[in-house]
């Protein structure tokens, strides 16, 4: 089954990605202000995506932006190429509102966490990795642009999660998908554009309430290439 075709704009950022990292290997590396991720190394009129121009680049491979203060630093950003890992140190993801190409994991996690919400991640059309486990988030409605995830996406022990809206435009999952131990998870609603997953495909009934039926629907509609465990 083809995949869909990710948006123009989006691909220009990942073309930018590419090249960044060349460009980083062939300089050794960069180092300091260049490599903290605390902010955009583009500005300006004519670099935004309305004229045409480059996307706004923020940090490195490698780096991680884990508070509010480094999450603020961020604002502005277009293409980030760390991880986002939202634990108990942001309590809100506002500043990311032009956030679209994440290149490392988006990990939301952790009971401590007081972030009530991913408002500010409407934007983000494509990440590394996604993983969302041990949290308190209620729906992932802010997640409508995502259209692919480069690695895995794991939904783990995600206590108040009932249903997946807000990943309708998800496409491609180029390594594993699993759905574990999600204990309110009752619907795969939101799934309705899921194409491929590359790796293995992981929905078992363990502590998660899912119709068989709704999962075995999801099994025999989509493209797997992995393994696939659904008991």
């Amino acid at each position: 089954m083809p995949t869909r075709p990710i948006a123009s704009t989006l691909a220009f950022a990942l073309i930018a990605v590419s090249l960044t990292v060349m460009a980083c290997g062939r300089d050794g590396g960069s180092s300091g202000a260049e490599s903290s991720g605390a902010g955009p190394q583009a500005s300006g009129p004519e670099s935004t995506e309305s004229t045409g121009g480059p996307p706004v680049m923020c940090g490195a491979t490698g780096d991680e932006s884990n508070t509010d203060a480094q999450i603020a630093a961020l604002e502005g950003c277009e293409v980030y190429l760390g991880t986002l890992s939202l634990q108990s140190d942001v309590s809100s993801v506002a500043p990311l509102a032009s956030l679209r190409v994440l290149g490392g994991e988006l990990l939301v996690g952790g009971t401590d966490s007081p972030l009530p919400t991913l408002a500010g991640l409407e934007q983000l059309e494509s990440v590394g990795k996604l993983t969302l486990a041990a949290h308190y988030v209620s729906d992932l409605l802010p997640l409508h642009s995502l259209q692919e995830v480069k690695g895995d996406f794991t939904a783990l022990s995600m206590f108040n999660l009932v249903d997946l809206r807000g990943l309708e435009g998800l496409a491609v999952v180029e390594g594993n998908f699993l759905l574990l131990a999600n204990p309110m998870l009752t619907s795969l609603d939101g799934l309705d554009g899921l194409e491929q997953v590359q790796g293995d495909f992981e929905a078992t009934s363990y502590m998660t309430p899912l119709p068989r039926p709704e999962v075995q629907a999801l099994v025999d509609r989509i493209q797997i290439g992995g393994m696939i465990n659904t008991d």
